[in-house]
């Protein structure tokens, strides 16, 4: 599973948390560790539509950039919800690195419904996001 900014999701646990990954490549900026907070958090929030909605990010709060990321090293990203509701949910983030923690963050995103009007489905939540998720994660503990 791909989805720009997560090469892939390791654990999912509907409703309260999932851990995902990312392989940094030199030149990305600091401020994509907070949208791969975002993209993981959407994952929890899209499972409450049954991935049949459009999430979008809403807001950001508390975030820390502790040390930058190495090139060529692998990311880990752990997001929880906190206040999670079909309609909108708070985010909370933690990226580490070797082990390390280098970020974290506190992310609102909501659920829009479907953004363009008469599609079957959302662009949020690309076909094959879904079936990668559903690959990965079977049975959603």
């Amino acid at each position: 599973m791909s989805w720009v900014w997560l090469d892939g999701v390791e654990a999912f646990e509907k409703a309260k948390r999932v851990t995902a990954w990312k392989k940094w490549e030199a030149g990305f900026p600091q401020t994509y560790l907070i949208e791969m907070m975002a993209q993981a958090g959407a994952v929890l929030l899209g499972a409450e539509s049954d991935f049949e909605d459009d999430v979008v990010f809403i807001k950001i709060e508390e975030v820390e950039f502790l040390i930058p990321p190495r090139p060529e090293k692998r990311l880990d990203v752990a997001v929880e919800a906190e206040g999670l509701r079909k309609e909108a949910g708070w985010f909370r983030g933690e990226i580490f690195q070797e082990g390390e923690k280098i970020a974290g963050g506190r992310v609102l995103l909501m659920n829009v419904g479907k953004l363009k009007p008469g599609a079957r489905s959302p662009i949020t939540f690309p076909a094959r996001l879904i079936e990668g998720l559903k690959a990965e994660c079977p049975g959603e503990e």
